[in-house]
């Protein structure tokens, strides 16, 4: 359970840092400030590795789908941002070189994690 709202409040805190980014000039990002939302990210990410029941609950599969979906988020945050008129600061647009040797390499590594997931089995 706590599990499970740490990873919803990871993922509304990485929403709401790439609307900060792609819309810097909106009543949100002025009154949420980037170093509050990576605060709540850090606080996250500490909670799931130092909290053992927590740490418990991770199997290489549910870690494995978590990061999927995550790929799965940020890449469809960044794709809505870019076809709505937002532009990132930090240069994280579709068509940016960048973004998209991210993607490929991410997308690289989740298949080999899924190649050596099954392979365990």
């Amino acid at each position: 359970m706590l599990k499970s709202i740490l990873q919803v409040v990871f993922f509304i805190a990485v929403g709401a840092l790439i609307f900060n980014d792609f819309f810097p000039h909106t009543p949100f990002a002025a009154n949420i400030s980037t170093t509050t939302i990576l605060f709540i990210m850090v606080v996250t990410i500490i909670a799931s590795v130092a909290v053992p029941s927590i740490r418990r609950a991770f199997s290489p599969w549910s870690s494995f789908r978590f990061k999927l979906i995550l790929t799965i988020y940020v890449v469809a945050l960044i794709t809505g941002f870019t076809l709505v008129g937002g532009s990132s600061t930090a240069g994280f647009d579709l068509y940016s070189p960048l973004f998209i040797v991210l993607v490929l390499l991410q997308t690289f590594l989740l298949i080999n994690e899924y190649r050596r997931l099954n392979k365990q089995q």
